[in-house]
Order: structure tokens, then sequence, then C-alpha cells
């Protein structure tokens, strides 16, 4: 950021792609990160949980970041990224289906 700024290049960052989803991204890590490394004996555990979806997130944003035409230094990230959010959602929803228990 600093350094499109000092090139009075910091209107990327909303009118481009790659300066969006990296906007994105920084915003979405640290709200990953920081309160599970500093805060996660004081949050309750719905709000942990909450905050790991936030992945979803990250990694949309993450898959737009690199232009797939970047191959072979960087554009496969979207089809890895894509996978672990296919992977991510078909275990939360088996999680979600099959794996809850009545509780009287």
């Amino acid at each position: 950021l600093i350094r499109w700024a000092s090139q009075g290049n910091i209107k990327l960052l909303w009118t481009s792609t790659v300066g969006l989803s990296g906007l994105i991204t920084v915003i979405a890590t640290p709200l990953i990160t920081f309160t599970m490394m500093y805060y996660k004996e004081k949050l309750r555990y719905e709000i942990r949980k909450g905050l790991h979806y936030l992945f979803y997130v990250f990694a949309i944003a993450m898959c737009f970041h690199v232009p797939p035409n970047a191959l072979p230094n960087g554009g496969f990230i979207a089809p890895v990224l894509g996978s672990c959010i296919v992977l991510y959602t078909l275990d939360a929803m088996y999680v979600y289906i099959f794996m809850t228990e009545k509780i009287e």
C-alpha cells in the first residue's frame, strides 16, 4: 500500500481486481488469525466458529487476486483455492447433515 501510494497508484486499490481482492484479503486475514491467537479463550464457541467462515471470504478474494494468464508463476491460485472451497463446503455440509445429535 505504501509503495502504491508513493508511486501515485493508490487508485488501483479500488479500481483493479488485484487491488480490491488484496484489500479484502488484508482485512479478512487479521480477523481470522488475531482473534484466534489472542482472544480464543475470551470468545464464545459460536463466535469463533462464525469467524472461521471468513475463510470463504479470504479464499474467494485470493481466487481473483492473480489472473489465470499469469501461469506458470502464479495463475494456479484460483483452481487450488477453488478446490479448497469445494472441499471445505462439502465437509461442512456433511457435518451439518450427518453428524448432528438431538439433545434433550
